[in-house]
């Protein structure tokens, strides 16, 4: 038998008109071990179709709360990833 805990939280946020920021975690505790996921995003509108990012840690750890079996299987390796990430999205 194999008792896993898991927990998730998903937050968006409009802090002004042009700036808008994206939070999530996920927490999984079993017997022999835990880990821990985390992916920030604040993102900017620029105007006239342009938006700059700034992200920390990985996306597609938690994407899909629901959906997050390979994170939450058992002897999962996955990690907190300390990563920064920075891009600039023009619409044209």
């Amino acid at each position: 038998f194999r008792e896993v805990v898991a927990y998730g939280y998903d937050m968006e946020f409009n802090a002004t008109g042009k700036l808008k920021g994206y939070f999530r975690i996920l927490n999984v505790n079993e017997e022999t071990e835990a880990r821990a996921t985390v992916f920030a995003q604040i993102r900017y509108d620029l105007g006239y179709g342009a938006e700059f990012f700034v992200e920390y840690g990985d996306p597609w750890q938690s994407n899909n709360l629901a959906y997050s079996d390979q994170f939450v299987n058992e002897y999962s390796q996955d990690r907190i990833s300390h990563r920064i990430k920075t891009f600039l999205k023009i619409y044209f």
